[in-house]
């Protein structure tokens, strides 16, 4: 092996991430098998006010109305490596793949806008904004900050993790007071427990 392929190994390595086999393609972070361990969330088994997992004590004492939204996977298997290698090497392009898949078996509309859910003084170093802007880039919309330019506009929150639903919460109510038509939002990794 030369040194300009011993360098594109280290850069981009040619072995799955969650288990260290081999992949289909240098460009694959996952190998075949891995691959079919991604395990999407089952949404008809979510509670039907939070998206929680269910049954959700929580909202038969204190409904707290998350809907429209979508949360793909647990923080289980080889979403995790995922992840992780993407916070790592800054590079959501998979993860978008992956969000772009789900988008497109769900019934929201295409947004006018991506809104990634960030709080950051320099939100363009956040991940939120790394896979919102990904997105964006694959979607052909544009990546919006909470501004007074999402008056009217149909958007679309995204986090690349979910730990508590008052947290995604907070930001959709933040961005309705910009008049938006519609906040629909979307978590990559859904880790509120039950």
């Amino acid at each position: 092996m030369d040194f300009a392929n011993l360098i594109l190994h280290f850069f981009y390595p040619t072995f799955c991430i969650h288990c260290g086999g081999s992949v289909e393609k240098k460009s694959h972070p996952l190998c075949p098998p891995c691959t079919e361990l991604l395990d999407w969330i089952d949404h008809k088994t979510r509670c039907p006010i939070c998206a929680g997992p269910s049954p959700c004590s929580h909202c038969r004492k204190n409904p707290k109305p998350l809907r429209p939204h979508l949360s793909l996977f647990e923080g289980v298997g080889p979403i995790t490596d995922l992840y992780y290698e993407f916070l790592k090497t800054k590079r959501p392009h998979f993860l978008a793949s992956l969000i772009l898949l789900a988008l497109s078996r769900s019934s929201f509309p295409i947004p006018d806008g991506i809104v990634p859910a960030t709080q950051k003084l320099f939100p363009k170093k956040s991940p939120s904004y790394l896979l919102a802007a990904s997105v964006a880039r694959l979607l052909k919309v544009p990546l919006l900050l909470p501004n007074g330019s999402l008056q009217d506009k149909t958007l679309l929150l995204i986090t690349p993790t979910l730990q508590a639903t008052d947290t995604l919460l907070t930001f959709k109510r933040h961005l309705k007071t910009f008049f938006p038509e519609k906040v629909y939002s979307l978590a990559l990794i859904d880790e509120r427990l039950q």
